[in-house]
């Protein structure tokens, strides 16, 4: 994503603040600093925004939390889930919140205010005459003018004040000690767990919400280690979710392929960590038994013991070993087969997304294996092929016809996975590609283009271990 406004070197205190709490300094912080005076009018703004009572506060923590939801900001809504938490508001709810329109807990009501939310969010407000009209009767003039003001500005400059270390009166105490939590300390780590399990960025913040909402009712003083104990919890949350995808994808249209992640160069600093959130692995994984991936994730990444695997999903540790076992047979009977150096992919990713700029076919052919698979995901959303296409031939005339009757490929190098990638654009649909590399070829062509995953491709993920 390419700024509007330039970055600005924040205060030396600042900065070491901020990289302390949360491992690194916010880009919107340093955008916003970029004038300080406005900054701090911003502040002093969303102060008096958040001063303002005559909103229902199960309404406005909801309106705040479906436009987290919107927006992507998931830092966001681990605050107002500590809100509502603090506030004795309906935890069940609020869980449900990012997905209200399949949900049936809503009141009308609620049902309202949220899709008010999110209307305002949009740009230009997507408000109809009757949603108002409907609000206007349900709550007054002033109370659905907050609605609309309060998600808009106070929910964003309030994280942009916690971030900066300015707490006004308007910001619950609770949220020093949220900030300390080891839950967020560590939310990094939890999503990589989650995210390795469910190979869905969307299901795994699901995950980390359920799993929020059981750390919040623990006695945290009983925990000797928050660390582990908290993946125990994800990982159960997790294969409870598994279990619930597994149904819903053997209805999915077409080829299944994981969520990409856009990452940067540093991931792929821990070689183990950038293999294992391969779009490649994550594929392997598919194939595995929920428990098996569970154990083989636990095991092989984020290297926890047979004893303290076994605690986390309910087996004995010499059944979690036998388990172990056969799931690394199987992983190594399909993972790629030979590594490479990231400069030899990088090159070899370069070359391909050149020859598919260009639509030089000769060149195209002369980068991918004779034996290259390509597997495209559409979800049934978009056109895409719904089988695997076999052979560096048919996957040739397959690309070719594509940049025959649409005009051409845009290309954009990026890092995806921890690993370098594409984004590619054709006949104005997107589409994140991985590509496995072996012996200087190209022999696996991973290419996502359901939109529904393809929302975190402006955001770096937060993968850890």
């Amino acid at each position: 994503m390419v700024l509007r406004v330039p970055k600005a070197e924040l205060p030396a205190q600042m900065s070491e603040s901020m990289i302390k709490q949360f491992g690194a300094v916010a880009e919107p912080i340093e955008v916003l600093w970029h004038n300080p005076s406005v900054a701090r009018a911003g502040l002093e703004f969303g102060a008096k925004v958040g001063a303002w009572d005559a909103a229902d506060t199960s309404l406005k923590t909801f309106a705040h939390m479906a436009v987290a939801a919107q927006v992507g900001c998931t830092w966001c809504l681990d605050i107002n889930y500590f809100q509502a938490l603090n506030q004795n508001l309906d935890l069940a709810k609020a869980s449900q919140v990012p997905r209200w329109r399949e949900s049936e807990l809503f009141t009308p009501l609620e049902r309202d205010v949220l899709e008010y939310a999110e209307a305002m969010t949009n740009t230009p407000p997507t408000v109809t005459d009757e949603l108002s009209a409907r609000l206007l009767e349900q709550l007054g003039p002033a109370d659905q003018e907050q609605h609309g003001a309060r998600h808009q500005i106070a929910g964003f400059l309030r994280c942009l004040r916690d971030s900066a270390g300015r707490a006004h009166r308007a910001i619950p105490d609770g949220i020093d000690s949220m900030i300390e939590d080891p839950f967020v300390a560590h939310r990094g780590l939890l999503f990589t767990v989650a995210y390795e399990m469910l190979g869905s960025a969307a299901d795994a913040e699901d995950v980390l919400q359920e799993s929020w909402l059981r750390w919040a009712q623990v006695d945290h003083s009983q925990v000797s280690d928050p660390r582990a104990y908290l993946i125990r919890v994800v990982t159960r949350q997790a294969l409870n979710q598994m279990r619930t995808l597994s149904r819903r994808r053997e209805e999915y249209v077409g080829e299944w392929l994981p969520e990409p992640l856009l990452t940067g160069p540093d991931i792929a600093e821990d070689v183990e960590l950038a293999e294992s959130v391969s779009m490649a692995m994550l594929t392997v994984l598919e194939t595995l038994e929920p428990t098996e991936r569970a154990v083989f994730v636990l095991h092989q990444v984020f290297e926890m013991s047979y004893a303290e695997i076994a605690e986390a999903i309910g087996k004995s540790a010499a059944a979690v070993r036998q388990i172990a076992w056969r799931a690394r047979e199987h992983v190594a009977a399909r993972r790629p087969r030979v590594q490479v150096s990231r400069s030899e992919q990088q090159a070899v990713v370069d070359r391909f997304l050149t020859a598919l700029r260009t639509g030089q076919l000769l060149q195209l052919m002369d980068v991918m294996a004779p034996d290259v698979v390509l597997i495209a995901d559409g979800g049934g959303l978009v056109p895409a092929a719904r089988a695997p296409i076999y052979g560096a031939e048919q996957v040739a005339k397959l690309l070719a016809r594509a940049d025959r009757v649409t005009g051409g490929f845009t290309t954009t190098p990026m890092w995806l996975n921890g690993a370098p990638g594409g984004r590619v654009e054709v006949g104005g649909q997107l589409a994140a590609v991985s590509l496995v590399v072996e012996n200087g070829r190209v022999t696996r062509i991973y290419a996502v283009a359901n939109p529904e995953k393809l929302t975190r491709l402006d955001e770096l993920a937060e993968l850890v271990r």
